[in-house]
C-alpha cells in the first residue's frame, strides 16, 4: 500500500475497512489505539470476532463505574456541615474547612485509585479511554473544583452520554456542577455577566478559535446567566437570568443557554471541530489531514444528527484509521503507559494512592488535574528527560517484590483490601516469569516478545542482541530474562502506539 494517506480520496478515506484487510496487524493497531495495549490474549479474541464485532463488544454496552465509597462520604458530610455552618461562628467554620481539605485529599487518592482500576480491566478499558478524551474536551479539574463528588459526578455525565448525540452532551456539561465551578458559571449573573464558560464553549468545545466573534460571546454569557450549583447538584435561579433578546451568529432572539448550543452546531466549524480533536487524540498528534478528508468526516457526522457512537465507529472502522502512515507513531499518554503495561504484565493496579498517583504525576499527567481549560497538549510534549525517568522508574517497581515489611500501615491495610477485593496481583509473579522463560526456548522467542511490547518491526540485529545477553551474560537466567523485559519496557519503541 502507498505510504501516502492521500492515496485514499476523501470519500474513500471514510469507508469501512475490507473484512480481507483485518490482519493481525490491523488488529493490534485497533486494540492500542482504542484501549491502552494489545496483549496476545486480546489480539487473538478481536481478530476471529471481526471489527465490527470488536466495536460493538467494546463500546456497545458502556457501564457506569460504581461511586467511590470516600467520595460519597465526603459529599454527604460537606453538604451536612455547609447547612449547618452557615451560622456558626468564623473559627468553627475555618475549623471545619482544614479538616475538609484532609478529607478531600483522601477522597481524591481513593477515587483515582478506584478509576485507575475500573479503567485498567479490559472489559472497560476502550470505553474510558473514550471518556478520557471527552474529558479533554469538557475540562474540569481538582484545583478548582476541589470536590472529588464533583469531578466524579462530571465524569459519569460524560459516560452516559458518551455514545449520544452531541447537542445533548454539550447541554448536560454547561448544568455539570463541576464545570459550573470550573468555568465560573456560579458568577455568571444578570447584567453582570461572565464570559469564562460562553468562550470556551465555542473556542474549546464547539467551533475552535477564529469561528466566532466577541460579540458572539457577550451575547452568549447573557444565556447562561442564572446557571448555579448548589455544592451538589444544578439549579436554574430565574431572578438571575437575563431573559432580554441576544444576537448570536447574526441571529436575535430570547435566547437561553440551550438554544446557543443548537445555533452553534448550525455553523460550518461545528462538522470539523470535534472530529478533528479526536483524530488527533486517536489517529495522529503530528499529521494534520488535508482540509478535504477532515470536512468529509464533518459531513458524514452531521448527518448522522452529530451522533457520537457515529463518530467513533465511522473512524475506527475506518480504511484510514488502519493506514500505514498513522501506525506505531503516537506517544502514549502516562495513562495509557501506566494501564498498558500492567496490562501487558498481568498485573492489577497497586492499592497504594499516593505511590500510584504520584507516579502519574512525575510521569507528567496528575489525575484529574490537567494544566488549564485547553486539557492536556500530548503527542511529543509527554516526553522529557524527567517524565521519562519516571517512566523506567515505573517499569522497576512492577518487576520488583513488594517488600511488605517496609510498608506503612495505611499502604499494608490498602494492600489487605486489595486482596480481599482480588486486586493482588501487583508485582511479576515467579510463574509469569515461568512462561516467559519457557517462550524463550521456544527458537524464535525473542523476536516473539520484542514485537509483543512495540507497536513497530524489531530490527533482527536487537532481536539478536537481547538473544545473547541471554545465552551468555554472566548473573542467572531468570535475572538476564528480567533484564531484557525490563529493557523491553522501557525501550523508545515501547513508548509508542
Amino acid at each position: 500500500m502507498d505510504l501516502d494517506y492521500k492515496a485514499f480520496s476523501p470519500s474513500q478515506a471514510w469507508t469501512p475497512l475490507p473484512e480481507a484487510a483485518w490482519t493481525t496487524e490491523n488488529a493490534t493497531h485497533f486494540l492500542r489505539r482504542t484501549g491502552f495495549t494489545a496483549t496476545p490474549v486480546a489480539t487473538e479474541i478481536v481478530l476471529s470476532e471481526g471489527l465490527v464485532a470488536s466495536i460493538n463488544r467494546r463500546f456497545g454496552d458502556p457501564q457506569q463505574m460504581p461511586l467511590p465509597y470516600k467520595a460519597k462520604i465526603f459529599e454527604e458530610k460537606t453538604r451536612g456541615e455547609r447547612i449547618r455552618l452557615r451560622d456558626a461562628p468564623k473559627s468553627e467554620r475555618q475549623q471545619f474547612f482544614r479538616e475538609n481539605r484532609v478529607e478531600q485529599n483522601d477522597a481524591v487518592l481513593d477515587y483515582g485509585i478506584h478509576w485507575m482500576q475500573y479503567a485498567r480491566d479490559e472489559r472497560h478499558s476502550a470505553f474510558e479511554k473514550w471518556v478520557l478524551f471527552l474529558q479533554d474536551v469538557f475540562v474540569v479539574g481538582l484545583p478548582k473544583v476541589r470536590n472529588p463528588y464533583l469531578l466524579y459526578a462530571h465524569q459519569a455525565l460524560l459516560r452516559e452520554s458518551a455514545m449520544g448525540d452531541f447537542a445533548t452532551l454539550c447541554k448536560r456539561v454547561s448544568r455539570s456542577p463541576g464545570m459550573i465551578l470550573y468555568l465560573d458559571l456560579q458568577r455568571n449573573e444578570k447584567g453582570k455577566p461572565n464570559e469564562n464558560f460562553a468562550r470556551e464553549l465555542f473556542e474549546l468545545f464547539l467551533l475552535g478559535e477564529g469561528n466566532y466573534t466577541e460579540n458572539d460571546v457577550k451575547e452568549a454569557a447573557r444565556a447562561f446567566t442564572g446557571y448555579k450549583t448548589d455544592g451538589s447538584a444544578f439549579r436554574f435561579v430565574s431572578r438571575q437570568h437575563d431573559f432580554g433578546r441576544k444576537t448570536v451568529f447574526g441571529e436575535t432572539g430570547m435566547f437561553q443557554g440551550d438554544d446557543i448550543i443548537d445555533s452553534a452546531l448550525t455553523q460550518p466549524a461545528a462538522r470539523t471541530f470535534l472530529p478533528s480533536e479526536l483524530l488527533r487524540v486517536y489517529l495522529s498528534a503530528d499529521i494534520k489531514l488535508d482540509r478535504p478528508y477532515l470536512e468529509r468526516l464533518g459531513e458524514i457526522w452531521r448527518g448522522s444528527g452529530f451522533d457520537l457512537e457515529e463518530l467513533m465507529r465511522t473512524v475506527f472502522s475506518s480504511r484510514l484509521f488502519y493506514h500505514p502512515q498513522f501506525r506505531g507513531n503516537m506517544i502514549k499518554s502516562p495513562i495509557q503507559y501506566y494501564l498498558g503495561l500492567l496490562q501487558d504484565m498481568e498485573l492489577d493496579v497497586p492499592p497504594f494512592p499516593r505511590g500510584t498517583l504520584s507516579a502519574l504525576r512525575n510521569m507528567g499527567q496528575p489525575f484529574y488535574a490537567p494544566p488549564n481549560v485547553r486539557g492536556w497538549v500530548g503527542g511529543r510534549a509527554w516526553i522529557n528527560a524527567s517524565t521519562l525517568a519516571a517512566r523506567h522508574q515505573v517499569v522497576d517497581a512492577i518487576l520488583q517484590p513488594i517488600e511488605e515489611e517496609n510498608l506503612n500501615a495505611d499502604d499494608y491495610a490498602e494492600l489487605m483490601v486489595a486482596r480481599l477485593n482480588g486486586h493482588a496481583n501487583l508485582t511479576v509473579s515467579e510463574e509469569h516469569w515461568d512462561r516467559l522463560a519457557e517462550t524463550t526456548r521456544i527458537g524464535a522467542g525473542f523476536a516473539e516478545l520484542a514485537e509483543r511490547f512495540s507497536p513497530n518491526p524489531v530490527s533482527a540485529e536487537f532481536v539478536n542482541r537481547i538473544t545473547n545477553h541471554y545465552k551468555n551474560g554472566s548473573c542467572s537466567p531468570r535475572h538476564r530474562l528480567k533484564e531484557i523485559v525490563s529493557t523491553l519496557l522501557q525501550s523508545p519503541q515501547y513508548q509508542l502506539c
